[in-house]
């Protein structure tokens, strides 16, 4: 497959920077327990909670699984919780991409059964020509068209995701 990049890393880091001020202004004198969506969000959390040092976090992890290459792969799996007690804190969602809908809507459910305080979801980027069901993330860093993307967290199958930019994957013509 060949590479495209869609957006580049000067791109990125401005609207980070952007989404990070918001955030901050949002949360200005709460506890919040930021959740990073493992793995693909690992890049855009760091670069966006290093981005906030005057909010109090508390950071964690989470991890689901419903892909497996570039097809989804079943419903969506929870392979590792959050180890801490949310009930009556803010919650600050970190997730790579909205596409179908479905990791974000398990996501939210899941959540609500922990009975914390607010869940505000930040995603890096948003494909709404791609959703199956009724959801959104509160702030979106990029809204893309149906692409395959890689870099900046995201990856095809474990690959690609140390890239400091986002690239549209193109197949090879036959």
């Amino acid at each position: 497959m060949r590479q495209r990049t869609l957006l580049s890393a000067d791109q990125i880091a401005a609207r980070v920077r952007t989404l990070a001020d918001t955030l901050a202004a949002r949360f200005e004198g709460q506890d919040v327990v930021a959740i990073v969506v493992l793995h693909g969000a690992m890049v855009f959390a760091v670069d966006l909670l290093r981005a906030m040092p005057d909010t109090n976090l508390f950071l964690t992890t989470l991890r689901i699984a419903s892909y497996h290459g570039t097809e989804r792969a079943g419903p969506v799996r929870l392979i590792h919780d959050v180890p801490v007690d949310l009930r009556d804190r803010h919650v600050l969602v970190i997730e790579d991409i909205v596409d179908s809908g479905h990791s974000l809507a398990f996501l939210r459910r899941h959540l609500a059964t922990c009975e914390p305080a607010s869940v505000t979801v930040v995603a890096l980027l948003d494909k709404p020509s791609r959703r199956e069901v009724d959801v959104a993330a509160d702030l979106v860093g990029f809204t893309i068209e149906d692409r395959f993307v890689v870099g900046y967290g995201l990856d095809l199958d474990g690959r690609l995701r140390h890239l400091p930019y986002l690239a549209e994957l193109i197949p090879d013509e036959a």
